[in-house]
């Protein structure tokens, strides 16, 4: 059995890649192969892949594409990893969403995970309908299945009150998350919450098992330039430590990053460095973004960035899986022009090495090998 001993989780930028369908709502291979590419971006762009999450359109998507995706994913990052390390760079890992609506379908996509050759998998347990006893589930039933396999992987939580089967349960208790924690497997939370409920998960950080860190990973991407701005007051900058624990994340996730790669893997580093004044800037940048992605208050940020990525070529279409909120009409042509606008301001003052550059490859012609 493969040992976790010295696994440590990835820092940086974790991006929750979108999934390229065709028309027929199909997967997109050659898509989803130049949109990989795309957030790696030659070594400048996503450190972790997360394939099957929210951003995904994971549970809307059946399980059999959404199988045949992680497997895309994971032939093209070794295609990619290959050319980075001829290169000197490091390898990207692939992580796997593998919530389901029911347990069942959940322990069946993290066994495909295991053999199709995932770096790691992720679970929401909050969000699956028939989980009963969480500890328990993670304890035998997941236990179970990991050890099972021909190596073991790390796992991570995911946390976010959006996805909870039960409104009156929205996020893990602290207490459950420390005994989750000493699972040899367990290894981070990505958390999609406020201030307050990071700091929750930080302090149980703090009680991680001797076998290997926990990592916390902010999915309120924009968070970041809160919590790393050095410009509040002492009892603001005080305030923020004490939530934290003193325990700061380790990585961002970031969804607008699928067109964005270059960019917020420097607005992740402008942040940890204190860079106040480029820290303004992407915030100001991300800020009118996350606006854009909203017309009328209502979210829409995968049908944006769908349509940006198809316009530029990256994508063939911006066919959305059922249920997913579109943008037509007026909203689209406003959005198209908020865009320009946030791309212009990204591009401003930064070095070239941290603009994204846009593919020559025109939609729909197949990835070379």
């Amino acid at each position: 059995m493969h040992s976790l001993e010295g696994y440590l989780p990835r820092r940086g930028l974790s991006i929750p890649m979108l999934t390229a369908l065709d028309s027929q709502g199909r997967l997109d291979e050659a898509g989803q192969r130049r949109l990989l590419r795309h957030v790696v971006s030659e070594g400048f762009g996503a450190d972790l892949l997360f394939v099957g999450g929210t951003t995904g359109e994971a549970m809307a998507l059946p399980l059999p594409l959404r199988k045949r995706l992680l497997e895309t994913m994971v032939d093209e990052a070794r295609l990619v990893n290959r050319e980075l390390a001829a290169a000197g760079g490091r390898p990207r890992e692939v992580w796997a969403g593998v919530t389901a609506r029911g347990r069942s379908d959940t322990l069946g996509l993290l066994a495909h995970a295991v053999r199709a050759g995932a770096d790691a998998a992720v679970i929401a347990p909050l969000s699956i309908d028939d989980l009963g006893d969480v500890l328990v589930f993670f304890q035998r039933e997941v236990r179970e299945v990991l050890e099972g396999g021909d190596r073991m992987i790390p796992l991570f939580l995911y946390d976010n009150a959006d996805l909870a089967a039960d409104p009156r349960e929205t996020h893990l208790k602290t207490s459950l998350v420390k005994r989750l924690s000493r699972l040899e497997f367990v290894r981070g939370i990505k958390v999609s919450a406020p201030m307050q409920v990071l700091g929750n998960y930080a302090k149980a950080a703090s009680h991680f098992n001797t076998r290997g860190s926990f990592a916390i990973y902010v999915g309120n991407a924009r968070l970041i330039f809160e919590i790393f701005d050095t410009e509040k007051g002492p009892f603001r900058r005080y305030l923020d430590r004490m939530l934290l624990n003193y325990s700061l994340p380790v990585g961002v996730v970031a969804g607008q990053a699928n067109a964005f790669p270059r960019e917020w893997q420097n607005a992740w580093r402008v942040s940890l460095a204190g860079d106040d004044t480029e820290i303004a800037r992407y915030a100001r940048a991300f800020a009118r973004l996350s606006e854009a992605c909203r017309p009328g208050g209502a979210a829409r940020s995968v049908a944006c960035l769908k349509r940006a990525l198809s316009r530029a070529g990256v994508i063939a279409g911006d066919t959305l899986a059922p249920g997913t909120p579109s943008l037509a009409g007026d909203d689209a042509a406003a959005f198209d022009t908020a865009f320009g606008a946030v791309r212009r301001l990204l591009t401003e003052e930064a070095p070239p090495r941290w603009v994204t550059p846009w593919p020559r490859v025109p939609a729909g012609e197949r990835v070379g090998r």
